[in-house]
């Protein structure tokens, strides 16, 4: 019994009683499987250093303390790696279980109008990131609208990134924003309402991301706009 307490297949209670765990809803637990899902679709392949945590709690619109949980809870079972003076490295052994690379769901919303201009993209993402940052919960046909208006803008954002040129760097960063953000917007409904408005919102930061690529490529030489 104290071998399937030790690898977590059962779990004591107060009680004195044996349980086996349910799927875990703590926030570590909750980000440590969203960066698993990410590093299954690729956005983190086997043996890439992740992001330093300022700019992973960016992504991921969360705070550090929450996020440093999560990334121990990744070292403690294999998926992560650490080497003194390094950022954290996917295992390159590592088993990861996620959803594979997709198309983006077809967005309900384009059937109806929605505003794909850059002020009408950066609306609809900054309404996404108050619901979070405020912890409110907008009525269920609202939020589907937001969801389907960043479907809609990261899929338009995510071809004119692609046709832009650019270096062969600039191109794997762009290639791995469209992988964050298609692998959101295929998992941004969760089980419970405020996972999925956490999840909405960081559809929003990697919609917002992908916008900012595409201003900046598709901006003037020189920033003229004769």
């Amino acid at each position: 019994m104290n071998d399937l307490v030790d690898n977590r297949t059962i779990e004591a209670q107060p009680t004195g009683r044996m349980r086996v765990p349910g799927p875990r809803t703590d926030r570590p637990h909750q980000l440590a499987l969203f960066v698993q899902e990410l590093a299954a679709a690729g956005v983190y392949p086997p043996g890439s250093a992740l992001p330093d945590r300022t700019e992973l709690a960016r992504t991921l619109v969360t705070s550090k303390v929450p996020l440093t949980q999560a990334l121990e809870l990744l070292v403690e079972d294999g998926t992560l790696e650490r080497a003194p003076y390094r950022r954290l490295r996917v295992r390159r052994t590592a088993t990861l279980a996620g959803p594979s690379p997709c198309p983006l769901p077809e967005p309900a919303a384009t059937a109806v109008s929605v505003d794909l201009t850059p002020a009408g993209i950066q609306q609809v993402a900054r309404e996404a990131l108050a619901w979070w940052s405020t912890r409110l919960t907008p009525p269920p046909p609202r939020l589907g609208r937001c969801i389907a208006h960043l479907t809609a803008a990261g899929d338009h954002l995510a071809e004119r990134a692609r046709s832009t040129p650019s270096t062969t760097a600039e191109y794997q960063d762009v290639k791995r924003v469209i992988s964050r953000m298609r692998v959101t917007a295929a998992t941004v409904e969760q089980p419970t309402a405020d996972l999925t408005i956490w999840r909405t919102a960081c559809l929003a930061t990697a919609v917002r991301d992908l916008l900012a690529i595409v201003v900046q490529n598709e901006a003037p030489v020189g920033g003229s706009t004769a």
